[in-house]
């Protein structure tokens, strides 16, 4: 199995500075602009917006062909959540304590 390279991770390894956002708009049109907009990453948050499994599907997908490291915050560290999530493709995690 090929997986595709994760530039934020890369990135994180060669201690190269980053530029990012935080979204909390939870739909994929405002997802599809943030994704063709330079930004290095984007936070997909879980915890503190009215985003579901639904919506983050189409925001993952929206990030999917860009340049953008989508990373998603999920509400609670739920393993079952979690494992919906990287089954959804999502390419990196936040979780919070």
């Amino acid at each position: 199995m090929n997986l595709k390279p994760n530039p934020f991770t890369q990135a994180l390894k060669e201690k190269r500075s980053q530029v990012g956002l935080w979204v909390s708009l939870s739909h994929h049109y405002s997802a599809e602009m943030i994704a063709t907009s330079g930004y290095d990453w984007a936070l997909l948050d879980m915890e503190h917006s009215p985003n579901s499994i639904d919506s983050v599907l189409g925001q993952l997908q929206a990030f999917a062909s860009s340049a953008t490291t989508a990373i998603v915050r999920p509400e609670w560290n739920d393993p079952v959540l979690v494992k919906r999530l990287l089954d959804l493709g999502a390419p990196g995690l936040l979780f919070t304590c």
